[in-house]
């Protein structure tokens, strides 16, 4: 078998051979954004002479199956097959992608058409993109934990494996009867202990009470409560800079920045939003308030100041370098049929 396994945790991206495009370009961007992809053009040697097992391979060590689903997947028996391994491998690490088709219960096998998916057909790929780098980056956080609890499953059921069999004991008569004899005595010792003990607690109270009658009150100075202090350190959701700027796209492109306000220790936020359109310069201004996370998530909930019924919701990702990314939804209370999807990045 000539494939190539990669050495960082990776995605699985199973496909059918018609959506080949669109599998490209999704491999480049998960990739720009330090997700590592395994794609069977990119890391099966040309000429393998087991391409199944191949296959077998990268999605058992994989963290993580991205399906892409299209009309196409239905007629792929490959699909079909790479599918149920991923749910012996990885029952609950499956995405899938929904990137053609106008009903979804036509673009995947039968037992997938209740399962959630993230839209990314056509003008939906940017938001649908930035929600799925937030699902498999979480999924990969998570490997560390799940790979040390598997391990110790392993060394559990090795060293019961390894545990002697006790023969069969076959009980006869006289051994039923020396056990009934037994249980009798353990019963009558743990009666006369139990009469002991309560005969020296009783004597112990009389004592005390008789004590307490003869020696007269002394005032004893109140103590006060001190707070408990906890023995583990709650980690703290991370501190954002002054001011972000940075860019959007979507229903209209332009820029955007973000002016922090007030944090606190629970990462409670409250930030200035201000959102300026590149076609005709219109600029809005937002009081946003929202939480930032010890995963690094920040969520806002922003009201236009000069037009209150004018909404916007932001998600988004605060990484390493400072950088944030994420997705943001313009809304009007007034009118339900006003809504504008955008992603943006800042730093």
């Amino acid at each position: 078998m000539t494939s190539v396994l990669l050495q960082y945790p990776y995605v699985f991206i199973s496909y059918p051979r018609f959506e080949e495009v669109f599998a490209k370009r999704l491999e480049q961007d998960l990739q720009s954004h330090d997700i590592w992809v395994w794609r069977d053009e990119t890391n099966i040697n040309p000429g393998s002479s087991d391409w199944e097992a191949a296959i077998r391979d990268a999605i058992s060590h994989a963290y993580a199956v991205v399906l892409i689903a299209s009309p196409s997947v239905i007629k792929s028996l490959y699909i079909k097959g790479e599918l149920n391994l991923a749910k012996r491998y990885h029952p609950r690490r499956i995405y899938p992608v929904w990137i053609d088709g106008t009903d979804w219960s036509d673009c995947v096998p039968i037992d997938f058409i209740n399962t959630q998916y993230i839209d990314m057909r056509k003008e939906k790929y940017q938001t649908g993109l930035y929600t799925l780098i937030n699902a498999l980056k979480r999924a990969e956080a998570s490997l560390g934990q799940n790979t040390a609890r598997d391990q110790q499953d392993m060394v559990i059921r090795q060293q019961k494996a390894y545990l002697p069999v006790s023969p069969p004991i076959h009980t006869t008569s006289s051994v039923r009867k020396f056990s009934r004899v037994l249980l009798l005595n353990g019963v009558i010792i743990a009666i006369v202990l139990f009469g002991i003990i309560g005969a020296v607690i009783y004597k112990s109270y009389a004592q005390q009470s008789t004590s307490d009658q003869l020696t007269p009150l002394a005032t004893v100075p109140a103590t006060p409560t001190q707070p408990v202090q906890s023995a583990t350190a709650l980690g703290t959701p991370p501190t954002l800079n002054q001011s972000y700027m940075g860019t959007t796209r979507g229903f209209a492109n332009g820029s955007i920045t973000f002016s922090l306000i007030s944090q606190d220790q629970q990462g409670n936020v409250s930030l200035g939003v201000t959102f300026t359109t590149s076609d005709n310069n219109k600029q809005a201004n937002y009081n946003c308030q929202g939480k930032v996370t010890n995963d690094r998530h920040i969520t806002l909930q922003c009201n236009q100041i000069d037009a209150q019924n004018f909404l916007l919701g932001i998600e988004g990702v605060i990484f390493q370098d400072g950088h944030m990314e994420g997705t943001m939804v313009a809304t009007n209370s007034s009118d339900s049929s006003y809504h504008h999807d955008y992603t943006w990045n800042a730093k």
